[in-house]
């Protein structure tokens, strides 16, 4: 595969020749600067036993230059920073996010080549997102080479990315954008990679997505099957796992816009117990590139609590929403969990989780928000030695946040 991306960047960059008289006719520049308080209660174990307390800030803050040039090329450049507010200056370090360059109509035909740092975000950020999402918003983005040819009609990504030594990551995403205000996909993502447990461990994920908004109505519904092989591990060859994310929403036609929701999520697992790897079928420490469906790179918190690896489980959420005023919205989340896999004799039911939500747009580029989420243990729970969450007692979780963007 390594090869394979140099091949891709000689080409694209001897492609690149043809426009390399362009000349630069304008430059923009763009940023954004989020800061977000984080409360947590009881959401480790401490060696004593007892719930613990954890609170941090952490702040994100980000600068982008992008230079259009003639003859349809240009190139953009972001700096970022992501730090907690511990005192240690030494994570004030400036880092490079983005830097690439790009074509449009390349060869005369809708086709825009990219080449260079980036993020890569497909369809709802399921499987491949760029870490915005808070908590934990450090971003996220690839050393890539990445082909786009996009009609009224449709939609064709193509990508090859470098993540470090012996780990690439590529696929093909398709999208048919005919129908107004609806989008249908379809996908192959490959990822090679050498992790914990498993060498050269090869997983190659399919799936279809549909989503749209019609008359009040929106709707997304995402279904992917993902096989895994590795020579180096007879277990894991030809091991396959399924997942599934649905939601399903009305807003009213009526003042304050009122919606409802309705949604939920499956990742399969596997229930392998071992004394010396337990986490193996845990749902919040699982390596589930071994025992379960990998998220891979996703954007998609299904709880305040739980990360983006959240796998071997199975949930369930509603909400309401509503907006007081133009610029306020109030949201409120209840959510169901429950694990898809677990040895013999344990509990499959992990928890309920609460969460009251409220935003206010000051401007069009500042907003502030805040909320409070409670997760209601259940005995599945306590059974996790390694659970992010004691077992033996609820917790909760309280934010307040602002964001300037321009």
């Amino acid at each position: 595969m390594r090869k394979t991306l140099i091949g891709i960047a000689a080409a694209a960059a001897i492609a690149f020749t043809t426009v390399a008289h362009a000349e630069l006719q304008n430059v923009t520049i763009d940023g954004s600067i989020q800061i977000r308080g984080n409360y947590y209660r009881n959401l480790v174990r401490d060696p004593l036993g007892d719930g613990a307390e954890t609170e941090h800030v952490e702040q994100r803050t980000r600068l982008g230059v992008n230079a259009e040039f003639t003859d349809q090329v240009s190139s953009y450049i972001e700096l970022d920073n992501y730090y907690w507010w511990d005192g240690n200056r030494s994570d004030l370090s400036v880092d490079i996010y983005q830097a690439y360059v790009q074509a449009e109509e390349m060869w005369n035909v809708p086709l825009r080549a990219r080449i260079g740092r980036q993020e890569i975000v497909l369809g709802g950020s399921w499987l491949v997102g760029a870490n915005e999402s808070a908590p934990a918003f450090t971003g996220l983005s690839f050393d890539a080479v990445r082909a786009t040819y996009a009609t009224d009609q449709i939609s064709l990504d193509a990508f090859a990315a470098e993540l470090f030594e012996n780990s690439t990551f590529g696929g093909v995403y398709g999208s048919y954008i005919g129908q107004p205000d609806m989008n249908f996909d379809a996908y192959w993502l490959w990822h090679r990679d050498s992790p914990r447990y498993v060498d050269d461990l090869n997983t190659h994920t399919f799936g279809l997505r549909g989503a749209g908004d019609v008359e009040g109505f929106d709707f997304e519904i995402e279904g992917a099957w993902q096989t895994k092989d590795s020579p180096r591990a007879p277990r894991l060859r030809g091991e396959d796992f399924w997942a599934g994310n649905v939601e399903a929403g009305y807003t009213f036609d009526t003042p304050n816009n009122p919606r409802i929701f309705l949604g939920g999520a499956w990742f399969e697992g596997r229930d392998i117990y071992s004394p010396t790897l337990f986490e193996r079928w845990n749902p919040f420490f699982t390596p589930a590139f071994i025992d379960g469906f990998d998220r891979l790179y996703s954007d998609v918190y299904y709880s305040e609590f739980f990360g983006r690896d959240l796998s071997n489980v199975r949930l369930a959420r509603g909400g309401a929403s509503i907006q007081p005023t133009e610029d306020t919205e109030i949201e409120l989340v209840v959510s169901y969990f429950r694990s898809d896999a677990v040895p013999r004799g344990f509990s499959k039911d992990l928890g309920w989780e609460a969460g009251l939500y409220g935003t206010y747009d000051y401007t069009e580029d500042l907003q502030f928000s805040a909320g409070w989420a409670h997760f209601f243990t259940q005995s599945g729970m306590a059974a996790r030695r390694d659970a992010v969450i004691d077992g033996t007692s609820d917790a909760d979780y309280v934010f307040v946040e602002t964001r300037l963007s321009f």
